[in-house]
């Protein structure tokens, strides 16, 4: 006890004679002094337009506490006060953006500003995402700084990795270390089916297996609905079509950890480098070895950042996850299998029930032996879990907030008002029960009572 008392009489006594030191020093100075040169911390930073040019000065106290010496001074022409922008990489509060002018404005000081997001954003839960098309406001072009006020509305979506406006996704598998794993790889293709977007299947390291196992795994994918590219970035196989195949899109690459994404990029920007013998604006990926132990990816790429390639397009980096979270209804997973959407195409009648699940339903055609449908069963039973806890929780909810909700009226006083559920209180229409009947005899079930 007596410790922290001492303690306390310290740190009090310190601050005591800092204080008196300033006060005294200030004291001693002419009321001119004091007023040509006003207390601030030691260092501050200060922005003058004149004739045309922004001049940013970094200007420090003198010793005696007389006007401010310049230590530094930089001049940079003015720019816009706001200007449209691609969101190229975020992390924590902060993302990294360049700028995008439009048709007709001059091109800006600096390509690239360093953006805090707003917080009416956040609290309006509109996310800046990496690849979003953002406008910047508030622009200090000399220190390249600005603050993202509105976000664009967007082409598409990935939820994990987090990533907008992209026109195509690039799923890359490693056949060995670690090794493939079917039902993995499915549920990298059942979230990448739900966006909607094309998919592109990449088999990394293609020199560590043999090639009867390689052409094995390509026909695999090939009878699930993909195309498969396998390359082999250590000896340089596969690139050029690869290449090819993403020129003129923003392809999003997503996998595994120690799959090999960072290493095919680094790959495919040092070949469009060599063309033109410049390396001063490359900037590579971090990579790493796959952990001896466990035999997976160690996450060597923390944040999602857009890479731009020179011979057009750009690639987003990931980091790598074990499995992706889906969530998304369960009705829609039938859609996000090409072998179901292949057998309910090429059938006319398609199933007995239109709210069919393929799994214990009389008059099913999709039910059979294909090679992915336990994991489509798989999936569909977590999709049917996760909504009933979803269900539990809402209804939770309803509970803690009770019957009556309080809103306030004119003059400040509180009135009660009864909380209702649209759904539980609304009668289904007639129209509604009539249209069900009709469909449900019209169904093949009813065929062979006729």
């Amino acid at each position: 006890m007596n410790h922290t008392s001492d303690m306390y009489r310290i740190r009090y006594q310190m601050a005591t004679f800092c204080l008196s030191s300033f006060q005294g020093l200030r004291a001693s100075q002419s009321p001119a002094v004091r007023l040509a040169a006003p207390w601030r911390p030691w260092w501050w930073k200060a922005t003058d337009v004149s004739d045309g040019i922004q001049q940013t000065r970094t200007l420090c106290m003198g010793s005696d506490g007389s006007s401010p010496d310049t230590v530094e001074k930089k001049s940079t022409p003015p720019g816009p006060d706001s200007i449209l922008g691609r969101v190229i990489s975020a992390q924590a509060n902060f993302v990294r953006v360049t700028v995008e002018p439009e048709d007709g404005e001059p091109n800006p000081p600096k390509d690239r500003l360093l953006c805090v997001v707003r917080a009416l954003l956040k609290k309006m839960k509109r996310h800046v995402l990496v690849g979003d098309r953002v406008r910047v406001v508030g622009i200090d072009w000399a220190d390249g700084r600005g603050m993202v006020e509105d976000v664009l509305p967007r082409t598409s979506k990935l939820d994990e990795p987090p990533v907008a406006n992209i026109t195509k996704v690039m799923l890359v598998f490693s056949l060995s270390m670690p090794p493939f794993l079917p039902s993995s790889a499915t549920r990298y293709l059942v979230a990448a089916e739900h966006a909607g977007l094309p998919i592109i299947v990449v088999l990394n390291k293609s020199d560590l297996v043999a090639q009867g196992d390689v052409e094995k795994e390509i026909e695999r994918i090939n009878a699930w609905g993909y195309d498969c590219i396998p390359i082999s970035v250590k000896k340089s196989k596969g690139l050029d079509l690869l290449e090819d195949r993403l020129k003129g899109d923003v392809t999003v690459v997503a996998g595994p950890s120690g799959a090999g994404k960072s290493s095919i990029i680094n790959a495919l920007s040092l070949r469009s480098l060599d063309e033109k013998n410049d390396t001063e604006d490359l900037d590579l990926q971090a990579v790493g070895n796959v952990s001896e132990r466990i035999g997976r990816g160690k996450h060597t790429t923390r944040n999602v950042t857009i890479i731009q390639m020179s011979q057009g397009g750009a690639l987003v980096d990931t980091p790598g996850f074990n499995q992706p979270t889906l969530n998304f209804p369960p009705h829609d997973l039938e859609r996000c299998f090409p072998e179901i959407r292949t057998i309910l195409s090429s059938n006319d009648t398609g199933c007995a029930f239109k709210n069919c699940k393929h799994i214990s339903e009389p008059g099913c055609i999709v039910r059979g032996d294909w090679e992915r449908y336990e994991s489509y069963t798989e999936i569909l039973h977590d999709l049917e879990e996760l909504e009933q806890i979803q269900a539990k929780r809402a209804i939770s909810k309803r509970r803690r907030e009770g019957n009556v909700r309080h809103k306030r009226a004119a003059g400040g006083a509180l009135r009660e008002e009864a909380r209702l559920d649209t759904k539980s209180h609304r009668r289904t229409s007639r129209r509604s029960v009539k249209q069900e009947i009709s469909e449900i005899a019209r169904s093949p079930l009813f065929d062979d009572i006729e």
